[in-house]
């Protein structure tokens, strides 16, 4: 991307690889800095919701 006066350049979209796999959602997202290299992620599937691991080890609650 440029910055200043300059019109923005962006890069072409990539494509990733996805899946589910029990109830683990997979996915993968570029590493930055590194061309054509990705990192894994999962997120859980809880019902209808993709949730992080750390999202899924606390408990929401209403504010009063």
């Amino acid at each position: 991307m440029a910055f200043g006066d300059d019109a923005p350049v962006f890069e072409a979209g990539k494509d990733i690889t996805c899946s589910v796999e029990g109830d683990k959602f997979k996915y993968q997202t570029p590493k930055f800095g590194e061309e054509g290299v990705f990192d894994d992620k999962d997120l859980d599937i809880v019902g209808t919701a993709l949730l992080t691991s750390q999202l899924k080890r606390n408990t929401l609650t209403k504010a009063e």
